[in-house]
């Protein structure tokens, strides 16, 4: 096998900015070449955990300035890092696991260098959400990713609540100490509707289930891992009102405006 000639580290020459860098949620030989190129480039790396990247960095023999970057602190720090970037350093934003700025913290630091005309560039690689929809298996069409649910249950159902009439899938995170109990608040929100749930992603004992979220339900006994659940998009038996008419769909801007009302309301 040749391996082509790489030419992304001389790219990178002549870039600056915040490169938000993809890693891997489970197979370390998931991470892309660029991505590689650019943890060994850039100037320091800022980390949802230090000590989960650096087992990263240690695999592939890479020496960086590690630097906590987090939900806790990234509103405190920001704009020290961003001074930095403006001064022409280079940094890479990267989470513990897959990409950043879904789940974690990102989203306000890109934001602020937007804001500030400096360049953000990302590099695509690994994303459990997606893996988990592809095999799920549910068909091609529109899909809804949440993330993480309320831990109370209240605020759980009445977030469900606004996701009952979507014909897209529904994808979800959650962790094995919590995931019996938020399958069965989605059979309660949702009715019991065809999911996968699915854990340990990319790695040795990957694993998933499919069926009813009440036999997921009998299903998941010894719960390990982090998981991924897909839900079917609501089905005619799932709906309230039946009607022999199809049913308009809201547009995205319409539905992310009803959706945005009802969660200032839990």
């Amino acid at each position: 096998m040749q391996i082509p000639e790489l030419v992304w580290q001389s790219q990178m020459k002549e870039l600056s900015g915040l490169f938000v860098v993809c890693t891997p949620i489970g197979h370390r030989e998931d991470l892309s070449l660029r991505a590689l190129q650019t943890l060994a480039c850039v100037d320091a790396i800022l980390c949802e955990d230090t000590r989960e990247t650096l087992k990263l960095l240690k695999y592939y023999h890479i020496e960086k300035p590690c630097f906590s970057y987090h939900e806790h602190n990234e509103q405190r720090i920001s704009n020290v890092i961003l001074d930095k970037l403006k001064s022409g350093m280079r940094l890479a934003l990267v989470s513990d696991r897959g990409t950043p700025g879904i789940c974690d913290a990102g989203p306000f630091l890109i934001s602020l260098c937007h804001q500030n005309d400096v360049p953000v560039h990302f590099l695509p690689g690994p994303c459990a959400g997606v893996m988990g929809l592809v095999l799920a298996g549910f068909g091609p069409g529109p899909f809804f990713f949440q993330g993480f649910l309320p831990r109370r249950k209240g605020s759980a159902i009445k977030l469900l609540d606004t996701l009952k009439a979507l014909k897209g899938s529904l994808i979800f995170f959650e962790s094995p100490y919590r995931v019996q109990k938020i399958l069965e608040i989605l059979q309660e929100a949702l009715g019991d509707r065809p999911a996968c749930v699915l854990r340990e992603l990319t790695k040795k004992f990957e694993q998933s289930q499919r069926g009813l979220l009440s036999e997921l339900r009998q299903q998941v006994t010894k719960p390990m891992g982090e998981y991924v659940i897909v839900v079917h998009g609501a089905l005619r038996s799932n709906l309230k009102e039946d009607s022999d008419e199809e049913e308009e769909i809201p547009s995205r801007g319409e539905f992310e405006s009803s959706y945005q009302k009802k969660l200032q309301k839990l």
